[in-house]
């Protein structure tokens, strides 16, 4: 229930595990996030999409660069954790965070249409 009495929809988070040139790393994404984020993921002002990516992204398993200095957890407008990842990491964190949001959805489907 929520405040108002009504049904909530919750907010799903999941910790996910990245593979590859990224293995043992994981993240804890909000993976229901509201379509007004993800048109804010897909916009071509990089403040706006990083302000969405910082309300879906909330925590990593201690995470250090390639030189082992500690990687900030993420944490709303500080920077620290998006300046300190690369642009590959982050589209591998999208593309897994798109991926188990279509997970639910797809299990829906007659087996026929998968």
């Amino acid at each position: 229930m929520s405040v108002n009495g009504g049904l909530s929809v919750g907010k799903r988070e999941e910790w996910l595990v990245l593979s590859g040139p990224y293995a043992g790393l994981s993240f804890k994404a909000w993976i229901n996030y509201p379509s007004v984020l993800k048109r804010a993921l897909n916009s071509e002002d990089n403040d706006v999409a990083r302000e969405a990516f910082a309300k879906i992204i909330s925590a990593h398993n201690g995470w250090t660069d390639h030189d082992g200095t500690a990687i900030p957890q993420p944490n709303g407008s500080d920077p620290g954790f998006w300046d300190a990842i690369s642009d590959e990491l982050l589209a591998a964190m999208v593309i897994l965070m798109r991926n188990e949001a279509a997970k639910y959805p797809t299990s829906l489907l007659p087996k026929q249409l998968r």
